[in-house]
């Protein structure tokens, strides 16, 4: 019965004993990398064409091209020839058509008998335009166009300048006047603008001032239908280095004060100073004889008490 009963136990010990897991075996197998081979042939390759219409070879494409390239230039000279015409044409109708609508204005800077040559120009040139320069070149239109622009250019520009040159001279005299003002103004308010500095200002005003007279007593001597002594676009030239010359004078900055003064200021009060110190001293020596005599009567005092105790001692013994 015990045998049995121990049976029992072990039994039971066993069941409740974990289990224990038992390892799989591995086996590692090497295997070889599969390895491929290329193998190049060079082909040959025949082109043929099954169509009737051949693609170009070289020298066809070449003859193309050269064949674009002509027709581009011959559509650039006749758009050039085109403009050319259409630029003599519309000038033939603004000359006679200026000339007309302002007869009177162009009578102050012109002849009758120069309008009416200008006149019959334009008119001879639309005659050629329609005969002989409707199968003329580039350069035929180009001369014609200069021949009939010289004449009218020249008229029509003596009338612009007619109310320009008069209003140019007009505003470069209230400059000159303004900068003559200003620099007798820098006279009080901009002292450190020396006179050396303001007179050669006032002597690039006098030399503009010559200049407009000259030309303006020029520009009389000369007749209504040749050109004018001067433009209107050179007079504001003659200010332009004076304009420069102001701006920069009127930049220049105010001086510092002189270093001098400030030194005299300094001496004055080291002045001052020493006064003060003087009679610091005088007070101080007059503290010190206070204290001093002070002392003397205490030394006095002392000694008198010292010969009493030696009195004193005396009679002792």
């Amino acid at each position: 019965a015990e045998d049995n009963e121990d049976t029992k136990e072990k039994e039971e010990k066993k069941k409740e004993a974990p289990k224990k897991k038992k390892k799989k075996k591995t086996k590692t197998i090497k295997v070889m990398k599969e390895q491929t081979k290329v193998h190049k042939e060079s082909l040959k390759i025949v082109t043929y064409y099954t169509s009737k219409v051949s693609p170009y070879d070289e020298e066809a494409m070449k003859e193309s091209l050269g064949k674009l390239k002509d027709l581009e230039e011959a559509d650039r000279k006749r758009q050039e020839l085109e403009e050319a015409k259409n630029k003599l044409e519309s000038k033939v109708y603004s000359i006679k058509n200026y000339v007309e609508d302002n007869a009177s204005e162009l009578d102050a800077v012109s002849t009758p008998e120069q309008r009416d040559s200008l006149v019959a120009l334009a008119s001879s040139t639309e005659e050629w335009l329609y005969d002989d320069g409707y199968d003329a070149g580039l350069e035929q239109f180009n001369e014609k166009y200069k021949e009939l622009n010289t004449p009218a250019d020249k008229m029509f520009f003596r009338l612009a300048e007619l109310t320009k040159r008069p209003a140019a001279v007009s505003k470069c005299r209230d400059k000159l006047a303004k900068t003559r003002a200003l620099m007798g103004k820098w006279e009080t308010d901009r002292e450190w603008v020396t006179e050396e500095e303001r007179n050669d200002v006032l002597e690039k005003v006098e030399k503009a001032e010559k200049w407009l007279d000259g030309k303006l007593e020029e520009q009389g001597e000369v007749k209504k239908w040749e050109d004018p002594a001067f433009r209107s676009a050179e007079v504001p030239a003659i200010t332009k280095g004076l304009e420069q010359l102001v701006m920069r004078l009127g930049k220049k900055p105010k001086p510092k004060p002189p270093k001098e003064e400030k030194k005299e200021e300094e001496e004055e009060g080291e002045k001052g100073s020493e006064g003060d110190g003087e009679e610091e001293e005088d007070l101080d020596g007059e503290k010190k004889e206070e204290e001093g005599g002070e002392e003397g009567g205490d030394e006095e005092g002392d000694e008198g008490e010292e010969e009493e105790k030696g009195e004193g001692k005396g009679d002792e013994l």
